[in-house]
C-alpha cells in the first residue's frame, strides 16, 4: 500500500497599530517611558484554507519581561480580543532598556495554559476533541525590544506552535467502501513523539514533556476540503481526520501515526517515520480503507479418491 506525505506552511501576522481594545494587568514602572502600540492581525488569505483559517484564535495574551532578568519577573501583562481579525494593544515602557515580549493567541476555552512566570505553554491533549479549529493557536516572542524615543509601533509575525496532521482516503477508496457498505464515519488517531510543553521565549519544546497521544474516536470531518492537492485542483481525497500536535521547529521524521476507523473488525492503519514540523501540514493519504485483491481461480478436473460408492 503506497502512502504519500506532503508538507505546506502557514502563518499569522501582527501588523502596526492605532487604537486600543485591550486590558492590562501591569505592575508600576518608572517614568520616562514611551507608549508602544501593536495592532494584531490574522491574514485574510488564511480564510480560504481548509482547516487552519486562524479565525478561532480570538484571545490574545501578552507578557513583558526584562531581557536580562533570569527570574522572569512579569513587568507588564494584558489581554485583548480580536474583532474582525484585528486587535490592538498599547502600553508604556521606559527608554533605554531591553525587553522580551511574549504574545500568545488562542480560542476561548482551548486546553492551553500560558504560565507567564515560567514563560511556558502547556497543552492538555485529553481536552482536545479531534478535528476542532479551536485548537489552532499562534505565538511569537519579540526579544530585546528597546524604546529609544523613535519607535512607537512594531510589526510582529505570529506563528503556529503546532503541526497540523491530516489523514485522508482517495475518493475511489471511499467509493469502494460505500459499495461494500463499510462504516468509516468515525476515526481515532494515535500519534507518537509529540510534546505537551513549549518554552515560549526560546521556542524549544521541553524534553521532559515528550509523550504519545491518542485522540478519542470522533466523527470524521465534514464540509472541509483536504489540503492536497491545491484548492484550484479537483478534489481527489476525502478527510478522515485532522489533529494539532506540538512538535519542534525543526523537521522530525520519527513519528508513528495510526488511524482506526469505526468498523470493529477493520485493522488500524499504521504509518511509520512520518515527518512533522511546527507550523507545517503533514498530509497522509492513500487507499487506507480498501485495497485491490487479485484472485486466481482454478477448477481441478481430477476428483479426489477414493470415490464414495453406494450399493443398493
Amino acid at each position: 500500500m503506497k502512502k504519500t506525505l506532503f508538507l505546506s506552511a502557514a502563518a499569522a501576522v501582527l501588523a502596526l497599530a492605532g487604537t486600543s481594545c485591550s486590558s492590562e494587568n501591569d505592575q508600576p514602572m518608572p517614568g520616562n517611558g514611551n507608549n508602544v502600540s501593536f495592532r494584531v492581525s490574522i491574514p485574510e488569505e488564511l480564510q480560504s484554507r481548509a482547516f487552519g483559517d486562524g479565525l478561532q484564535a480570538l484571545e490574545l495574551s501578552y507578557a513583558v519581561y526584562a531581557s536580562d532578568d533570569a527570574n522572569h519577573e512579569v513587568l507588564r501583562s494584558g489581554s485583548a480580543t480580536f474583532q474582525n481579525l484585528h486587535t490592538t494593544v498599547n502600553f508604556s515602557l521606559p527608554k533605554g532598556k531591553k525587553y522580551d515580549i511574549i504574545f500568545w493567541a488562542q480560542a476561548d476555552g482551548a486546553p492551553f495554559a500560558f504560565d507567564m512566570p515560567s514563560q511556558t505553554m502547556t497543552v492538555t491533549y485529553a481536552g482536545m476533541d479531534a478535528y476542532s479549529e479551536k485548537f489552532d493557536a499562534f505565538t511569537w516572542t519579540e526579544k530585546e525590544f528597546m524604546i529609544d524615543g523613535t519607535v512607537s509601533e512594531k510589526e510582529i509575525t505570529l506563528y503556529r506552535p503546532f503541526a497540523q496532521v491530516n489523514i485522508g482516503a482517495l475518493n475511489e477508496d471511499i467509493a469502494n467502501a460505500d459499495e461494500m457498505k463499510f462504516d468509516y464515519s468515525q476515526s481515532k488517531v494515535y500519534i507518537s513523539d509529540v510534546y505537551t510543553q513549549l518554552n515560549l521565549k526560546t521556542g524549544e519544546c521541553i524534553p521532559s514533556s515528550l509523550t504519545n497521544v491518542q485522540f478519542d474516536q470522533m466523527a470524521i470531518p465534514t464540509g472541509e476540503r483536504f489540503p492536497f492537492p491545491a484548492l484550484d485542483q479537483p478534489a481527489t481525497i476525502t478527510y478522515l481526520s485532522m489533529n494539532y500536535v506540538l512538535v519542534p521547529a525543526e523537521k522530525t521524521a520519527n513519528h508513528e501515526v495510526r488511524i482506526d476507523l469505526a468498523e470493529s473488525y477493520y485493522p488500524e492503519t499504521k504509518v511509520l517515520n512520518v515527518p512533522m514540523q511546527r507550523n507545517y501540514r503533514t498530509n497522509i493519504y492513500g487507499t487506507l480503507i480498501s485495497s485491490e485483491v487479485s484472485l486466481k481461480i482454478n477448477i481441478e478436473p481430477d476428483f479426489y479418491e477414493p470415490d464414495n460408492n453406494v450399493t443398493f
